[in-house]
């Protein structure tokens, strides 16, 4: 389970994660594309604060606009951001789309997670399959999320999270709420949950999901 923090200031990042600590997540994701006026001395005060709040490993995003973000920094800004993050993270994400040069600069010193968004639409899942394929290689762990339109599109993320170790696959949107819960259950490495406000389409509260994975699978977290 990871609890996304979305959050425009250092206090309010700060009250969220401790509202999180309560329903004991395994992982904390740090959406420092929110955050206003970010720059890398930011940054540190912020993961150093952080880091003394709580021993719950970090996933450090700084999310583009086009993959559901708000970061308007250049491309060099915005991976120096996530370069002064690394000693304080499990894992940062780095976007399938991200210029190798840029790739690199994380990929060589930390585990990342190598994420997809198709805000559109759901791939057929040959090309879901391929850029699967090939995220494995840039990184650690394979993120797709996509948007379904149709049910069989949500059956779609389900089959990858099965057919594909070690990677996490959601369908956005309303539609796609259960495959929150269902990814989990057939092996997603984690599913994203709200603290208290949704930071993707159709995210649950930690304690919604938390209760309706025991519910339907009588599984350990995740």
């Amino acid at each position: 389970m990871c609890a996304s923090i979305i959050e425009e200031t250092i206090p309010n990042i700060i009250k969220t994660i401790n509202l999180a600590k309560k329903e004991k997540p395994n992982y904390l994701e740090i959406r420092l594309d929110k955050l206003k006026d970010i720059t890398p001395i930011k940054t540190e005060q912020l993961l150093k604060t952080i880091t003394n709040e709580t021993k719950i490993p970090l996933i450090i995003t700084n999310r583009i606009k086009k993959e559901g973000g708000y970061n308007t920094q250049s491309e060099k800004e915005r991976i120096k951001i996530l370069e002064t993050s690394i000693p304080y993270a499990k894992l940062v994400d780095i976007e399938y789309q991200t210029p190798k040069e840029y790739q690199e600069k994380i990929t060589k010193n930390i585990e990342t997670i190598v994420s997809f968004h198709d805000f559109q639409k759901t791939p057929p899942k040959q090309e879901l399959t391929k850029i699967i394929k090939e995220s494995k290689k840039i990184g650690t762990i394979p993120k797709i999320a996509t948007t379904p339109h149709t049910i069989k599109d949500t059956i779609t993320t389900l089959e990858l999270i099965e057919e594909n170790k070690d990677i996490i696959a959601i369908s956005m949107t309303e539609m796609g709420k259960y495959t929150r819960i269902i990814g989990p259950i057939l092996g997603s490495y984690l599913t994203y949950a709200a603290v208290n406000k949704e930071t993707a389409p159709g995210q649950l509260t930690i304690k919604e999901t938390r209760n309706l994975i025991e519910k339907l699978g009588n599984i350990n977290d995740t």
